[in-house]
């Protein structure tokens, strides 16, 4: 084979390399941006806390709470669960809001699920496996909260039961911020690509995923998930009577940031990162 060969035999393999590159930078922008284009940036949310029951509070109670109908359960710690739901903004049409998804009829069962000892004391390395069709909301350090949509008969219009995978199981593992970040910086930091924060507890951060189903088993949310997606996360500091429970007003969030997490005295909230 002489030099004019190889040269274009060369070229030829290095235009092919550059196709393959550009295609595949192309489809990561493509995934990425998926979640920032159903992102609004208007939204704002109401958030309030409820009282559990008192054997739920010990981790006595077996049986899953109901949670009031339209409001979506995000977090819980010791004695609360937090809930939101969307604000209906004047300004913003309806068909670019949260609100048209959100189903006000739709009712949550909720529990809780004791770590194991080393995930406990944070020495396990390896993510926690949630049990199949309940997804995590929820986390402090013994306990991770989970949820799944509660099946009302007398609901006649379509509801989160008849889309929920019952299949599906998530990995959960805890993140450790920075000191700063347990509310005296007001900078959002960065979660890793890939794992999507679900619950915030003074220095940690807890994240999630799907956890990759067999083959045989039906399609799962893991087929939509995007690997490439990276959140802002930042702390807000309730004020002094919701810190108290005295509050009877519902908190609004900051348009544009979704509430994922809460505490005593720290609403979590996060929006996706614009790459």
């Amino acid at each position: 084979m002489n030099i004019f060969h190889w040269n274009t035999l060369a070229l030829g393999l290095l235009l092919k390399a550059f196709i393959m590159l550009e295609t595949t930078a192309s489809a990561d922008a493509d995934a990425t941006s998926k979640h920032l284009l159903k992102w609004d940036e208007k939204q704002q949310w109401e958030v309030k806390q409820i009282s559990r029951k008192f054997s739920s509070q010990l981790g006595l109670s077996k049986k899953p709470a109901v949670i009031e109908a339209g409001w979506e359960p995000f977090g819980a710690v010791n004695k609360y669960t937090y809930l939101r739901r969307p604000i209906q903004v004047a300004s913003v049409k309806k068909s670019d809001n949260k609100e048209k998804t959100f189903a006000d009829k739709q009712q949550w069962q909720v529990k809780q699920i004791t770590k194991n000892f080393t995930a406990q004391l944070g020495l396990s390395k390896k993510p926690i496996i949630i049990e199949p069709g309940w997804e995590p909301f929820g986390s402090i350090r013994k306990v991770t909260y989970v949820r799944r949509p509660f099946q009302n008969g007398s609901i006649k219009e379509p509801n989160l039961t008849e889309t929920w995978d019952d299949k599906q199981q998530w990995e959960v593992k805890p993140f450790s911020r920075k000191f700063s970040t347990i509310g005296i910086s007001t900078k959002p930091i960065i979660i890793e690509a890939g794992w999507e924060p679900f619950g915030s507890m003074h220095k940690v951060t807890y994240l999630r995923r799907p956890a990759q189903l067999t083959a045989n088993q039906k399609s799962n949310h893991s087929k939509n998930w995007d690997n490439n997606q990276r959140w802002e996360v930042k702390a807000v500091e309730k004020n002094f009577s919701t810190q108290l429970g005295l509050a009877k007003k519902t908190e609004t969030i900051e348009a544009g940031w979704e509430p994922f997490g809460s505490t005593h005295k720290f609403t979590y909230i996060r929006k996706p990162v614009c790459n």
